[in-house]
């Protein structure tokens, strides 16, 4: 910030001192022995301080400072981590513009520099979208990746859900899609599915995102047929012990006889007359009243 300007008279001098296309010094000095002499300028140190509409600090947002009076640039720059900004300026009136993924998110006008450092807090048009990923019960899913999409299919955000089934995205107020990807295992069963939901964001709030086919019907499972399958195996065994059990516990049947046979044998009765062996005559009675 030095100047040599070599030999001068003694005598009264202007200053004036143009900075950015500002005057920002009009003073005189009258030297009277060499040295140094300091001229004060209008420039002074600006810190903005970027946040969401909740106050959370946003970061990696551009910023310009513009002259009021002809819109000149005059400063930019980027927010850090926490959403802060430093520039020098000089002393005017400025209209301040701030781009979040390049959309105008706040504009401010008269903001005013008149001879002292400013530290400057502005609240911008992003919104925090909260969105909870549930089962068809109601239940949180952790762990299922989140991505929100604008209205063109550009990837806005990305994120993975926490242990309550949340996850929160800073967007400025349009429309988005955000695709919840669940990609998980239930009863030895692969699940890989995804469901969209549509966020109409004009305000902070919480959306849902609801897998309403999981978790499946435990019929169609691998563990259900698995389990099917065992029974039916065990049943099919106990079925072939007991139909061996029975074939060892019935007696054999006689072998049937041979018809040859039956016709080559004497009847007994034939041969003896009676089972007994006794000869025995029969009588009518006509037979009976004749002998008397």
């Amino acid at each position: 910030g030095l100047v040599t300007l070599g030999l001068i008279p003694g005598a009264d001098h202007a200053v004036l001192v143009q900075w950015r296309g500002f005057g920002v010094a009009d003073s005189v000095f009258s030297p009277e022995v060499d040295g140094v002499i300091d001229v004060p300028c209008d420039v002074h140190w600006v810190t903005f301080h970027i946040t969401d509409a909740d106050g959370g600090p946003l970061p990696s947002v551009q910023l310009a400072a513009m002259d009021e009076a002809n819109l000149g640039v005059v400063g930019f720059g980027t927010t850090d981590g926490p959403g802060d900004l430093t520039l020098r300026l000089p002393d005017t009136t400025y209209r301040v513009e701030i781009y979040w993924r390049n959309t105008m998110v706040l504009r401010e006008d008269g903001l005013v520099l008149d001879g002292q450092d400013l530290d400057k807090s502005l609240a911008c048009r992003v919104f925090q979208a909260t969105v909870e990923v549930v089962d068809r019960n109601g239940a949180s899913l952790s762990d299922v990746p989140v991505v929100i999409k604008d209205g063109t299919g550009a990837v806005v955000g990305t994120a993975i859900t926490d242990s309550k089934g949340l996850v929160v995205f800073q967007v400025g107020g349009d429309v988005y899609n955000a695709t919840a990807h669940l990609q998980t295992t239930y009863r030895w069963t692969s699940i890989d599915m995804e469901e969209t939901t549509a966020l109409d964001v004009n305000g902070s709030t919480t959306y849902t995102v609801k897998f309403d086919e999981y978790p499946p019907g435990v019929i169609g499972t691998i563990e259900f047929w698995t389990i099917v399958g065992v029974v039916l195996m065990f049943l099919v065994m106990m079925y072939l012990v007991l139909l061996l059990r029975r074939s060892d516990t019935t007696p054999p049947k006689e072998p049937p006889r041979d018809a040859e046979e039956d016709e080559g044998e004497p009847d007994q009765d034939d041969e003896d007359g009676s089972p007994t062996g006794i000869d025995v005559e029969t009588y009518s009675s006509a037979d009976l009243l004749r002998e008397d």
